[in-house]
């Protein structure tokens, strides 16, 4: 860390160097291979860890295995994303195999990729060390996240693949037109086009954002003295080549359903929440925080509050040492170190973030300011901190005002948590400089390495405790993996132990409220094209179409399993006529309920169990002929 903290301030001057794309020297290629070996040390140490058998992350897996099995998305599946991501990791499942194996490696390959393009993008503006460390934290405090029971909100096994794959085709983008305001080629323009294009084949958020960058990297050429005429001719390659690519995304689709529905299809989420009331729903009013909005500011004021007090210790710790006070000024240093940990309870890693929109905000306007009132002779870290300040505010929407890095944050707040550590290991020890001079400033960057460096190291050790605890096995051969010891996974690992006795091979079955990874996992058909009837599809599709095709389609078995929804501001699933209370009473005269695990579902909020549900009428096929069939 020291060596670190030797080489930082050369880069954290006004005369930062720029880095060309030249192979690093032998001097510099320890702080390359940083984050492959970190990369590499994570995806060994929690193998098999990853993922979760009741909630998104199964019905990405799901979504993917029907599209190999020859089920069309958004006709045979229900579907309100973007169409690459599925896609995408069908083609690997058919390239290498249908099994989880190979979309964990995959997407451990993805987390890898996008820690070297924050390594990309921050080194010519923060300088190679610093650059590597944020690559290292990316991939420890998000890349490879542990959660105890919901595992899926991570880079490995994400909630939804779109934000990922929207992330590193937005790192892609960037990548490409910085490399072209070097070499002003069209290739690079064509390529930027191409990821920006596929970005938009994702989720709303990302595309969003990556707009709003974009926009900010050339109003930063603009002032960087980019002539206007070259800006423009970059851009119209640009958007040519993101058309070419949702053209032949939308061809593509329109194979199987009208190019008007294969149009929305391809913008699947602006659509939903254009024409939808998804997102205002009690659900994601909480998630950003829009529930108590003033009691959710207030906490973000006090979180800033306490960093801020944090670094006061330091600096006042730098300047007592400057002036020969050695024990007041180790007094000072110890209560920086252990501020953070002392004032708040739930801490790891700087309050969780609970800051992030404040300080994001701070940041990027301070950033606007210098780049507009210096015009070209702003820096590369100024220019820089423009188009991620911006990106990362944008991404920052959906939790604006109760951002967090676990959960949604883990993709939503990582640009955000990325820049404030950036502006944490260079701006702030330049600005300490002018006062305290060059010691002063190695010392008081010292002492924020070795903080950030006990958070992120404390943040590894908890999700290293979680993984250890993962002790149910999952899934068999390739698709194996393990779960938390609690009382939601139980039933789950005895029902998936018995499903091949009580399950005839090629019946369908529907998992309600929520569990498509059953489909998966089992490789049974979906018994509906919806892959779960939770209240945001109800939002996006409809209740008389979703109820409407399980009554039409009638599926051979049903799963119940417990969801706690009072988040979305319901009682369980079930228990009110707009959600479920005609699907259960239809159960009851249609099915009959033949296995249980664990307690009764979807009794009381905490009635943790899976219940398989027969219809009454169903005949064991005799042949293959007889088994029914999706379509």
């Amino acid at each position: 860390m020291w060596s670190a903290a030797k080489a930082l301030p050369r880069f954290t001057a006004g005369n930062m160097r720029s880095v060309t794309g030249a192979l690093p020297s032998r001097r510099d290629l320890p702080w390359f291979l940083f984050p492959v070996i970190t990369g590499l040390f994570l995806a060994a140490l929690r193998w098999k860890t990853y993922g979760v058998v009741n909630v998104d992350f199964g019905q990405e897996m799901t979504a993917a295995w029907s599209i190999t099995e020859g089920k069309h998305l958004y006709t045979d599946i229900a579907y309100f994303k973007g169409p690459l991501s599925p896609h995408f990791n069908a083609l690997l499942l058919w390239l290498f195999g249908v099994s989880l194996r190979t979309i964990f490696v995959a997407n451990i390959c993805i987390a890898v990729a996008i820690a070297y393009e924050i390594l990309t993008l921050a080194r010519r503006a923060c300088g190679l060390p610093v650059s590597s460390f944020l690559a290292c934290v990316f991939l420890i405090v998000f890349g490879f996240s542990v959660d105890k029971e919901y595992n899926n909100f991570n880079f490995v096994s994400p909630f939804v693949h779109e934000l990922t794959h929207g992330t590193a085709l937005s790192l892609l983008t960037l990548l490409a037109l910085d490399r072209w305001q070097k070499t002003e080629r069209t290739r690079e323009a064509l390529l930027a086009g191409a990821a920006y294009g596929l970005v938009w084949l994702t989720r709303i958020e990302v595309s969003v954002a990556l707009t709003a960058a974009c926009a900010a990297w050339m109003w930063c050429r603009l002032r960087a003295g980019t002539p206007r005429r070259l800006l423009l001719r970059g851009a119209a390659e640009s958007l040519a080549s993101a058309g070419v690519v949702i053209a032949i995304a939308v061809l593509a689709l329109s194979r199987t359903m009208p190019w008007t529905a294969a149009l929305a299809s391809a913008f699947a989420t602006l659509h939903a929440l254009l024409s939808t009331s998804v997102s205002s729903s009690p659900f994601f009013l909480h998630v950003g925080g829009w529930d108590h909005p003033f009691a959710a500011l207030g906490f973000q004021i006090a979180a800033l509050l306490v960093v801020i007090l944090w670094l006061l210790f330091f600096f006042a710790a730098v300047d007592l040492w400057n002036r020969n006070d050695r024990l007041m000024g180790t007094i000072f240093a110890v209560m920086g170190m252990f501020t953070v940990f002392l004032l708040a309870r739930r801490v790891l890693p700087l309050l969780h973030g609970t800051f992030l929109t404040l300080s994001t905000f701070g940041i990027t306007a301070v950033a606007i300011y210098r780049v507009h009132t210096r015009g070209t002779h702003a820096s590369p870290w100024e220019q820089m901190t423009v188009v991620m300040g911006v990106f990362a505010l944008v991404m920052l929407g959906k939790i604006a005002l109760q951002p967090s890095i676990r959960y949604y944050g883990f993709v939503h707040a990582m640009p955000a948590y990325l820049l404030f550590m950036a502006v944490l290991l260079t701006a702030v020890p330049h600005m300490v400089r002018r006062t305290a001079g060059e010691k002063g400033a190695r010392i008081f960057l010292l002492f924020v390495v070795l903080t950030m460096g006990m958070e992120v190291g404390g943040k590894a050790r908890i999700d290293q405790v979680l993984s250890s605890r993962k002790t149910i096995p999952i899934g068999a051969g390739a698709d194996a993996f393990f779960v938390s010891d609690t009382s939601m996974n139980r039933p789950f690992a005895a029902f998936l132990q018995k499903a091949p006795e009580l399950i005839p091979t090629g019946s369908t079955l529907t998992a309600i409220p929520e569990g498509a990874m059953v489909n998966y996992l089992l490789r049974l058909p979906l018994g509906i094209p919806v892959l779960n009837m939770m209240r945001t599809e109800y939002y996006i599709f409809g209740k008389d179409r979703m109820e409407g095709e399980l009554f039409a389609r009638r599926p051979d078995f049903i799963l119940i399993t417990h969801k706690d929804t009072s988040v979305f501001g319901l009682p369980l699933y079930g228990k009110m006529p707009e959600y479920g209370a005609d699907v259960m009473a239809w159960l009851a005269r249609e099915y009959e309920q033949i296995a249980l695990f664990g307690e009764q579902p979807l009794t009381h909020p905490e009635s943790e169990g899976v219940a398989l549900w027969r219809r009454k009428d169903f005949r064991f096929p005799q042949s293959p002929q007889d088994v029914p069939s999706l379509r």
